[in-house]
């Protein structure tokens, strides 16, 4: 179930500004779930700022997709972060 979607650029302002975690906040309430507990939340904050920083150092297009993709085990919440290149190539036109 996805709760969050944007551009590599729009994922990367949301962390430079800190307002990813009430991206994901709010992509929880709009699937009527409970958002995690603090720990649970500290850990969003910080895997996703290591995250931007791979996605920092990459050859990953600006306009490539961003989503994040919410897991429900039995046992654990699980986020897991995907990008998909939105670039067309010369033979997709």
């Amino acid at each position: 179930m996805l709760i969050y979607e944007d551009t590599k650029e729009g994922f990367q302002d949301d962390i430079l500004d800190d307002k990813i975690v009430e991206e994901i906040k709010k992509g929880f309430e709009e699937k009527g779930l409970g958002v995690g507990n603090k720990n649970e939340i500290r850990s969003w904050r910080n895997s996703l700022r290591f995250m931007n920083t791979v996605l920092n150092g990459s050859s990953v297009p600006d306009n490539a997709g961003v989503a994040i993709e919410l897991n429900i085990p039995t046992t654990i919440n699980e986020l897991t972060l995907f990008c998909q290149d939105t670039m067309k190539t010369a033979t997709e036109k």
